[in-house]
């Protein structure tokens, strides 16, 4: 289904041609009873639990593009919901610069609300840097591949990296098996590039993505939506493709002079719920 985006330009003609006040009050009405038709529209197909097949290939293109990658270099604006012990929501924003080379390398920038981290996987160890304080932590052993490393580190470090997910479909494919609806929106354009937006749901998560109609698979944004918290906290990234030659020197981490080396608190591999030091 397409969804017309004719209500703010019903206005806008109005509005230019000089309209009368009635001809403006009966331009809103139109335009607040198309969104209206068009809102009722998404709801029904929500709500149906239907999995279109179109938007089911829209996610294969996506897995398949993501695999042609053997190299990447990504940036991103995202922004993230925390949900406070009080249960008040705030949100972090921040941005990203990605440096990969399937299947086992990363360097990540991030800049955050919070803070800035650098983070260099190299196949084997995982260093998390801190410019802000000049320290820095080593975790070893963490897996020979960008999924093995990220899975890794989240559950034994509760270290989460932003995107995993892309890294994740990329060698395994899109999770096409897990959705339970799917269905096309319409189509966006973000910052100049034309995109299909479709949404999605599995047992636990809400997804929408918006891909490229240029690059066909090429993700261009992406809301990630916890559906089983109370809260329904949400991760959203607006992404940007560059073109870089990677080799091994983007992915040697040597600590800055002056830097601290620091511990790392882990998660015991015997999974008593205790931490130990690494």
């Amino acid at each position: 289904m397409t969804i017309k985006r004719f209500s703010l330009a019903l206005l806008v003609i109005a509005a230019l041609s000089g309209a009368s006040s009635q001809v403006l009050a009966q331009a809103t009405t139109d335009a607040k009873a198309a969104a209206k038709s068009e809102l009722n529209q998404l709801n029904a197909q929500a709500k149906a639990d239907d999995v279109e097949p179109a938007a089911i290939e829209a996610l294969k293109s996506m897995g398949e593009f993501l695999n042609q990658q053997k190299a990447i270099d990504l940036t991103n604006v995202f922004s993230v919901d925390f949900v406070l012990d009080s249960g008040q929501t705030i949100e972090i924003g921040g941005t990203a610069h990605y440096l990969a080379r399937r299947p086992d390398r990363l360097k990540l920038d991030l800049s955050t609300d919070l803070g800035n981290r650098s983070l260099t996987y190299d196949g084997k160890s995982l260093y998390v840097y801190s410019p802000d304080d000049n320290v820095y932590g080593q975790l070893d052993e963490v897996g020979a591949t960008l999924k093995d490393m990220m899975d890794s580190v989240s559950y034994y470090a509760d270290i989460d990296i932003p995107l995993a997910d892309l890294f994740s479909w990329a060698n395994d494919g899109a999770p096409v098996d897990q959705i339970k609806s799917a269905f096309r929106v319409g189509r966006s354009v973000i910052d100049g590039n034309v995109t299909e937006h479709y949404a999605y749901r599995t047992d636990d998560k809400d997804i929408e993505l918006w891909l490229s109609e240029a690059e066909p698979g090429q993700p261009i944004k992406l809301v990630i939506a916890d559906s089983q918290a109370e809260k329904t906290p949400r991760f959203e990234a607006d992404l940007t493709w560059l073109t870089t030659e990677v080799t091994d020197a983007n992915f040697q981490f040597t600590p800055p002079e002056g830097a601290t080396e620091i511990p790392i608190l882990v998660r015991d591999a015997t999974d008593t719920g205790e931490e130990t030091k690494k």
